[in-house]
Parts: C-alpha cells; sequence; structure tokens
C-alpha cells in the first residue's frame, strides 16, 4: 500500500545487505458517505500506526526482490510523485536533510541537494509544476524545479521576533506545521497558490515567487474569543478546504484540557469567519499529527488523531483515537454549544493493536494524491 518511499523500493543509505519484513497487501478505501467514516475511523489508525515504520517493508510475495535499490540518499521521511507513466518521477526528502529526485522506473537519482545541518523537512508536495518543501518546524518554504532541482525561490515564514518573551514562549511551543495546495489561483497573478500553516499562522503563498497574499492569526484570534482561555491555548495542527468556496479550516485542539477547535478562513482575504471550540468533548492530543479525509466534493469532512483518556495531563502519551466531524465542529461557532456530539473518543479495537496494549500511537498524515482525502487499511 502507499508507504512514504518509493514503492518496492528501499531508499537507505547502507551499504549492507538490507533487512526487510513482510506486510500484507491493502486496499484503499475512498469516503463515499457518512454511513462509512465510523469504520474509517479505526481503519485509519492501522494505516497512521503503521506509516512511521513502512519505509523499509514490502509485500509477502516481493520478499528477495526488488525493482531498484538507491543509495546515498538516506532514511526516507516524505515522498510525492510527478510525470506522465512513460517518465513518472519519485521527489523524496531524507533524515539526513537530502532532497532528490528519481527516476520511477529504473531508480537513477536526477538530482539531489543536501540542506543546512538542522534544517529538517517537515512537507514535502508538488504543486503547480513546482516541488515545495517546508522545513524547520515551517520556517523555510522553498520552491524547486522539478525537471532539475533547481532553487526557483525561497520564503521565511516567521522570525524570533516577538512582542514579548512570553508571546516568544507561546508561539516556539506551538508545534503545528503543515502544507496544502489550494489547486487554483486565488490572489490573481497567474500561478497556484499554496497554504501554510506554522506558529498557529496561516498563510497564503504564490507558487510562482512564495510571496504572501495574507496572514492569518488563527491561534491567536481563536484564544481572543474565549478570553479566559488561560494556559488551554489553541494548537492547529492541519489544513483543509471544504465546501463550495473553497473555505481554509485550521483545525486543532487546545493544548491542555484537549478540546477541538477550528477557524474558518476567507481564501481570497484571508479574514478569519468564525471560529469554534467543543467544550463537551476533551483528550484530543493536539501535539500529534492529525489525519483530513473528505469526499471528493470537500464534504463531510472527517478528522482523526490521537487522544488520551479525558482528565489526562498533556504530557502524557496518547492511547487512544479520536474522530471529528469538521461540519458539526463549525456549526458550533457562536453558540453556548458544548458540541458532545461533534468528536468520539475510543480506545483502539482489539484487532488493530500495533503493540502492546496501551502503547504509544504515532501518528503521520495521510492526503489524497487526487486532491481527496483517502484512508488505507491493511
Amino acid at each position: 500500500f502507499p508507504v512514504p518511499a518509493c514503492p518496492r523500493a528501499d531508499l537507505r543509505s547502507t551499504t549492507t545487505a538490507t533487512r526487510t519484513r513482510t506486510l500484507p497487501r491493502a486496499n484503499m478505501i475512498r469516503h463515499g458517505g457518512r454511513a462509512r467514516r465510523a469504520i474509517a475511523a479505526a481503519l485509519a489508525l492501522l494505516v497512521l500506526g503503521t506509516l512511521a515504520t513502512t519505509a523499509t517493508a514490502i509485500y509477502e510475495d516481493q520478499v528477495g526482490s526488488f525493482d531498484w535499490h538507491q543509495e546515498r540518499l538516506g532514511r526516507v521521511t516524505h515522498a510525492t510523485f510527478a510525470g506522465s507513466k512513460a517518465n513518472k518521477r519519485a521527489f523524496v526528502a531524507t533524515e539526513q536533510g537530502a532532497i532528490g529526485s528519481l527516476d520511477f522506473n529504473t531508480g537513477d537519482i536526477s538530482w539531489r541537494h543536501v540542506l543546512e545541518p538542522g534544517d529538517a523537512v517537515d512537507r514535502l508536495l508538488v504543486a503547480g509544476r513546482v516541488l515545495v518543501s517546508l522545513s524547520s518546524g515551517g520556517k523555510y518554504l522553498r520552491g524547486w524545479s522539478l525537471k532539475d532541482g533547481t532553487l526557483l525561490w525561497e520564503a521565511v515564514t516567521y522570525t524570533a521576533a516577538a512582542p514579548s518573551a512570553e508571546a516568544a514562549k507561546e508561539r516556539g511551543a506551538d508545534r503545528g506545521v503543515d502544507l496544502l495546495p489550494l489547486g487554483r489561483d486565488a490572489d490573481g497573478d497567474g500561478a497556484e497558490d499554496v497554504l501554510v500553516l506554522a506558529r498557529g499562522e496561516v498563510q497564503m503563498r504564490s507558487l510562482s515567487d512564495g510571496v504572501i497574499a495574507w496572514t492569518a492569526e488563527a491561534a491567536t484570534r481563536c484564544d481572543d474569543e474565549r478570553g479566559d482561555a488561560g494556559d488551554d491555548v489553541a494548537r492547529f495542527n492541519r489544513l483543509a478546504v471544504v465546501g463550495a468556496d473553497d473555505s481554509i479550516v485550521a483545525v486543532g485542539a487546545t493544548a491542555e484540557r484537549g478540546h477541538p477547535v477550528a477557524a474558518e478562513i476567507d481564501p481570497t482575504s484571508g479574514a478569519i469567519r468564525r471560529v469554534a471550540i467543543a467544550t463537551g468533548v476533551q483528550g484530543l492530543d493536539a501535539s500529534s499529527k492529525m489525519t483530513v479525509s473528505a469526499t471528493d466534493a470537500k464534504e463531510g469532512v472527517a478528522v482523526f488523531g490521537a487522544a488520551r483518556d479525558a482528565g489526562a495531563g498533556a504530557d502524557e502519551a496518547p492511547t487512544k483515537l479520536f474522530a471529528l466531524d469538521l461540519g458539526k465542529l463549525l456549526a458550533l461557532a457562536g453558540s453556548r454549544g458544548a458540541g458532545k456530539d461533534v468528536a468520539s473518543v475510543f480506545a483502539v479495537p482489539t484487532a488493530l493493536e500495533l503493540g502492546a496494549p496501551g502503547g504509544t500511537i504515532k501518528l503521520e498524515p495521510v492526503r489524497g494524491a487526487d486532491g481527496a482525502g483517502d484512508v488505507a487499511a491493511a
């Protein structure tokens, strides 16, 4: 099934014999109706938990054989693909700070760049005929030529400057990072745009030069409207595009009690239309990566992620899952409802346990290459 490395390949930089483990073949499930989302919530765990380790996995009937093996790159952390069937390419980022392009059929390296030490890649995707990388906790956004790896542009999404030491500490604690292509030209410069989430802010930038069109301070707006947020501040984690007008939604949870939060943003101006919080739900893990899944019509958007028991501290490891209905959450904006039905927090089904019962749940995002969210199950 789709894994962060190139299909049927191992891209580790090692000169010793490669050890592999088997992985059953998987089926892809497209969210096409509301009735299937409850099932998908449980299935999502299996995918999300295994993504962190599947870079070295192959199928049972492929043990002992490779289409190709490539060294000199490092352990792959991100991969995306582009090109025609006859000239398809894989673009990868590795733990060693390399970004490179490989021929999908032969494994030959077309080009490779190594970033500065410590400049780890957070996201990597192809949008508007540009390879886009986001690194260093969302600080550096870069556009690369698909053909030869030329650095087309580079942008800094935030600086260390802050109005106070307390504000600087708060910004540094917000680790939510995401990158999402809008798929259209919203600012009128003739190029598609991309959305960036970093340190509680959402930005829209042009894929032609990385120039910013607008910034929406989602976390600040959410905390201001709550008034009594105190230490339980909003932590946004993922971005989604929903509805007929391509509204942008930042979704996450509060840092301490784990209440689900969302901010809806106008795609043209960056104005925050509404913010919502469901105080009737607790335990969502704001620090773990969340997965957004939706139909092709961008309706019935569901969010999956890790959760804790209600009342558990933010420093405790998550051992449960949550499934969140984003539409129900946004509907709480301006109301006094607690929103107890917007999300379900539940224990991992016994049949889907990936390790020792009660072990830490590790999550990685899954987003369909066709623009719709997909969930895969082994």
